[in-house]
């Protein structure tokens, strides 16, 4: 202890208290809407019902506020933060006004869920309001370090085409579509008693996450304080729903009202899962969140270990929690911060680059995730390609164009002799127009227009020169292929993966494989 004066010669203990890593807790939402005074407020968190009665006025058949609130406690909710905008004010403005203070504050950093539910007071411009949430929690929101999913809802009576073309009309990774709404006790006369259901479906995704991780698809979880549903939908109905990403509320006899879908509005199938689309937000804001504690350290090896330890360290966490597929680590995830990501041009721009790979869906699969520290901002991105499988012994070749060789370490210089062969085993020629070849690490060769034909090899070289009809040019003028171990990876035109070739330094090992197209 400091100042203390030790008399008599001894061994002494203290007790040192170390802070405890700041934990990031998810299904926290923010509501945004209209209190009862109809005036603008700031966020207030709420961690009762009663908090939010006080401070924003009881539910009332003119505003949806209060019932999602309340629904939000009444489904295992236990802390959200609450907004007012102002009624005087167009909607659009409002929320603009509130987005735009949002970005400046340090509040998204404490939330992860948002819901709107008066959006549906307003239904002539709620497919345009909910596009904005989107747009919001798709840019500015990440700019601002908030990681946000929106819980949207269907409008109110819609039948089914008409929630169809309404989810029609939204584009964005960062949101699920639910449908219909529900009744409750209290409910406004004018809607027979029904509200949106986004406060309800906010509390089971909190008491979802609280009970199994946000790994857990908040799905086949009754709806507390539910009466019925404004819509009663069959088996028929969520199969056409399904195939366009609605997520239904069902009535079960005797099992009562319940989640029956968990899918988000996006395109991408890769994002497909809420489950799966906030576990990467999640994870994209604690990683960001840990290496903002690294923006002053030297960009060195010592750097480059302490990451690869301390990342390794929480996936390795995740895992142990069943958030990834594969029973082995490295099938689940993989963290990359070495001499390869960070190159010396990086460095001397004052560039810190993470790649990490993230087993989402299937064993070995990989989303990649890009992670970029410069001028003490950190940036978490998804890779816009494709999703990288890790080659294993024995996984089959179903290709007649492979990978036959990469040449990582030549003597001298690396970049003057790398380059990766291709070979075609098969009896015709293939056109490789568009193709791709692509690293561990997320380098790109698009293939110009090129004719392989049968038994012919061709090599892809690293560095720049002219094409030949043996070899084609990179372009790159550093060298790119690990001497440590790599993995290469071919895609046909249509982004299929056709080859992969993987090896752990000098000793190279080949893995060719034909995956599942889904």
């Amino acid at each position: 202890m400091p100042g203390q004066i030790y008399r008599t010669p001894g061994v002494y203990i203290h007790e040192l208290a170390v802070a405890p890593a700041r934990e990031l807790r998810t299904g926290v939402p923010l509501f945004i809407g209209y209190a009862a005074d109809g005036a603008a407020r700031e966020p207030l968190a709420v961690s009762r019902w009663d908090e939010f009665r006080l401070a924003f006025g009881e539910p009332a058949p003119d505003r949806y506020l209060g019932y999602s609130v309340r629904g939000f406690f009444a489904n295992g909710g236990t802390l959200c933060h609450v907004c007012a905008i102002d009624r005087g004010a167009p909607v659009a403005q409002a929320l603009e006004t509130l987005f735009t203070s949002l970005a400046k504050g340090e509040l998204l950093a404490r939330v992860d869920l948002v819901c709107v539910p008066e959006i549906q007071l307003f239904p002539g411009q709620a497919v345009a309001l909910q596009q904005q949430l989107l747009d919001f929690c798709r840019i500015r929101a990440k700019e601002a370090g908030g990681y946000l999913f929106a819980i949207l809802d269907s409008g109110k009576g819609a039948d089914t085409e008409q929630v169809l073309q309404q989810r029609r009309a939204l584009t964005g990774d960062d949101g699920a579509l639910y449908y219909p709404w529900i009744k409750v006790g209290d409910g406004p006369v004018a809607t027979n008693g029904c509200i949106p259901p986004c406060g309800h479906i906010a509390g089971i995704y909190s008491r979802s996450d609280q009970m199994y991780g946000v790994h857990k698809a908040p799905a086949n979880e009754i709806v507390e304080e539910a009466l019925d549903l404004e819509t009663v939908l069959n088996d028929r109905d969520q199969g056409e729903l399904n195939l366009e990403n609605i997520s239904c509320l069902r009535a079960f006899p005797g099992r009562g009202i319940r989640v029956w879908g968990a899918r988000t509005v996006s395109r991408d199938p890769a994002w497909t899962y809420v489950n799966v689309r906030r576990l990467f937000l999640s994870i994209c804001r604690n990683i960001e969140e840990k290496m903002a504690e690294l923006v002053f350290e030297p960009n060195d090896a010592t750097l480059w270990m302490r990451i690869r330890r301390e990342l390794s360290g929480y996936l390795g966490g995740l895992h142990r929690s069943g958030a990834f597929q594969g029973e082995q680590p490295e099938e689940a995830f993989f963290v990359k911060c070495d001499s390869e990501t960070n190159s010396s041009e990086l460095r001397d721009q004052g560039l810190l680059v993470v790649v990490i790979g993230l087993a989402m869906a299937v064993p070995g699969e990989f989303i990649i995730v890009r992670i970029v520290q410069s001028d003490g901002r950190v940036t978490v991105t998804p890779d816009t390609g494709p999703v990288l499988p890790v080659p294993r012994k024995g996984s089959g070749d179903g290709s007649d164009i492979a990978i036959v060789t990469v040449y990582p370490d030549p003597p001298g210089a690396d970049l003057a002799g790398e380059f990766v062969t291709l070979r075609n085993k098969g009896e015709a020629a293939v056109e490789l127009t568009g193709w791709m070849l692509r690293d561990l690490a997320g380098h790109r060769y698009v293939f110009p227009q090129y004719t392989i034909h049968p038994g012919a090899e061709v090599k892809v070289w690293t560095k720049p020169g002219e094409d030949t009809l043996n070899d084609l040019y990179w372009g790159h003028r550093a060298p790119l292929w690990n001497n440590t171990g790599d993995i290469a990876y071919l895609y046909d035109a249509r982004e299929r993966l056709t080859s992969c070739y993987a090896y752990e330094g000098a000793a190279s090992k080949k893995t060719t494989r034909r995956p599942k197209q889904g």
